[in-house]
């Protein structure tokens, strides 16, 4: 994969979000135990009829990729944790 288009709708209604899509260019791949990992994204406002729309609005770098065992507990929610309600929800 060396793109993926998404929507923000964390506080936001999904209607509302669809109006600013943006999408991440994968760049810079590297092979992990024989599997690829781009370690440069670079996001985007987009347009879904004429493409990527205006300059870079963030770039991001990944590095230090390694697959690592994790304990059986290491995903049981914690006592007293609650979910939290995303604004305007």
């Amino acid at each position: 994969m060396t793109a993926l288009a998404y929507i923000v709708t964390y506080g936001t209604a999904l209607e509302e979000a669809s109006k600013t899509p943006s999408i991440i260019l994968y760049d810079d791949f590297v092979d992990v135990e024989g599997v690829p990992f781009a370690t440069t994204w670079t996001l985007h406002y987009w347009n879904p009829e004429s493409g990527i729309d205006g300059p870079p609005k963030g770039t991001a770098k990944v590095s230090n990729i390694s697959f690592v065992d994790t304990p059986k507990n290491a995903y049981v929610k914690p006592a007293g944790a609650v979910e939290a309600t995303a604004p305007g929800q």
